[in-house]
């Protein structure tokens, strides 16, 4: 129900209205305070929108804008924004701004701004019936909260709750009892250190049930076994 790439925003569906919409806010809501799950690719920009509206600010819409696109998309933006400048390649930037239908003439001038007007019409004015359904449910529910209270409180809350395999290995627990459990626990841990976002996420899932990092440890026991159906196990409670 959500289109972009390392962070997502929900999109018009003919299945879902305004009460359908009602109900994943509701969702939302219930998983942070049931189990202190909260979908961290889920835009940053959306977020804020719906607990803060037009308090939002520029550096959070780039940010999130940025994260919506692929990275090669990302890395044009940047370029532009950081030297406030039309690229070199402008076949390639011209392209990208027809892909998001945009009306005005861009000039070295105005280019950040557009930029900007881009971002905020991806991020909120497409998704605005699903922003407006969870606006009073995530204001009246998560608002109070200390990691939903302020901007930055939900800026730091994505940060702590985003996986890197330093976090995992940090909340890694485990007793390894002899030598051979030791090899055991040292193989899974260059295995968590090899790991990539995506896949790391899927590790979390597997493990935890979630794909970030929670507040409690990850308990690991390692079991003695001789046949070929020797394999990892997940369990969560």
């Amino acid at each position: 129900m959500t289109i972009g790439e390392r962070e997502r925003v929900p999109f018009v569906r003919h299945d879902y209205f305004i009460e359908e919409w009602e109900a994943v806010g509701r969702i939302l809501v219930k998983g942070f305070t049931s189990v202190d799950y909260f979908p961290t690719f889920l835009s940053k920009a959306v977020v804020c929108f719906c607990l803060f509206g037009t308090e939002v600010t520029e550096d959070i819409f780039l940010s999130s804008f940025k994260q919506y696109l692929s990275q090669i998309e990302e890395d044009l933006i940047e370029s532009v924004i950081k030297s406030n400048e039309l690229p070199e390649d402008m076949e390639e930037f011209t392209e990208f701004l027809e892909r998001f239908q945009c009306r005005s003439v861009v000039k070295k001038e105005n280019v950040s701004k557009i930029l900007l007007e881009i971002a905020k019409q991806e991020l909120v004015q497409k998704p605005h019936l699903m922003i407006a359904a969870w606006k009073p449910i995530m204001q009246e529910k998560l608002k109070k909260l200390s990691q939903f209270n302020s901007m930055s409180a939900v800026l730091e809350m994505y940060e702590e709750f985003n996986p890197t395999p330093k976090k995992v290995l940090h909340n890694l627990s485990c007793n390894p009892q002899t030598d051979a459990e030791k090899d055991a626990l040292k193989f899974l841990q260059r295995y968590i250190r090899g790991l990539d976002t995506e896949r790391l996420a899927k590790f979390l899932r597997f493990t935890t049930g979630m794909d970030v990092i929670g507040r409690e440890q990850l308990h690991v026991s390692i079991l003695s076994s001789h046949s070929l159906s020797s394999r990892p196990i997940g369990t969560h409670t």
